[in-house]
């Protein structure tokens, strides 16, 4: 029950039902995720209260600086492992989401101030080697984890429409990912996008 379940954690207030609702996921250890214009709730799938609700955490306000009692609002929601998850909020860019180590999470934010080309995110997919991509209100994105390195992508690149719709990423079983658009679907190839670094020495040829 969304309504009667017991908290187990909260941030500065009581928790309440979760209300609209946009993104959700299950993770591979049957935690059931829901984000909505009230924050972020948290339910345990694998245990029961004794009235039959779920415990669950609940977040809502700005997951990495709660005190800060700014409204959060996630729309999308990435599960990459047992102990690592991806979300996008509406405003506060994204986040990477790890277990604290006493039941509850800590919060990573990449941000405008990282390189994401807009801070309204809008979905989420990982491709096969790992990269996260981030669709946003005006542009694509991928983060690299293992760099923290985010690389932007826009019409110059050959994207046809920059401004991405809610919560409609999926990476496809052929490789490729698929992403929704106010004016349609875009079709990414992952391996067609990689750069190639040279890691060789800066010489000035001339100077104007």
């Amino acid at each position: 029950s969304l309504h009667d379940a017991l908290p187990i954690y909260f941030d500065a207030v009581a928790a309440g039902p979760a209300s609209g609702c946009i993104g959700g996921a299950i993770d591979s250890l049957s935690r059931l995720w829901i984000g909505g214009s009230d924050g972020l709730h948290i339910f345990d799938l694998r245990s029961r209260n004794a009235d039959g609700s779920f415990p669950y955490l609940y977040y809502r306000y700005k997951l990495d600086n709660p005190s800060s009692l700014a409204s959060e609002h996630i729309c999308a929601i990435l599960p990459v492992s047992d102990s690592l998850v991806y979300l996008a909020g509406n405003g506060t860019g994204f986040y990477k989401a790890a277990p604290s180590g006493d039941g509850a999470f800590e919060f990573r934010n990449y941000s405008s101030a990282d390189g994401l080309s807009n801070n309204r995110t809008r979905g989420l997919a990982m491709d096969g080697g790992g990269g996260i991509w981030i669709t946003t209100d005006n542009g694509l994105n991928v983060f690299d984890p293992g760099k923290e390195q985010i690389r932007v992508f826009g019409k110059k690149d050959g994207l046809e429409n920059t401004q991405f719709f809610w919560n409609s990423t999926c990476a496809g079983t052929d490789g490729n990912l698929y992403l929704g658009h106010t004016c349609g679907l875009t079709v990414v190839n992952p391996d067609k996008t990689k750069t190639v670094e040279y890691d060789r020495p800066l010489r000035f040829t001339r100077i104007i």
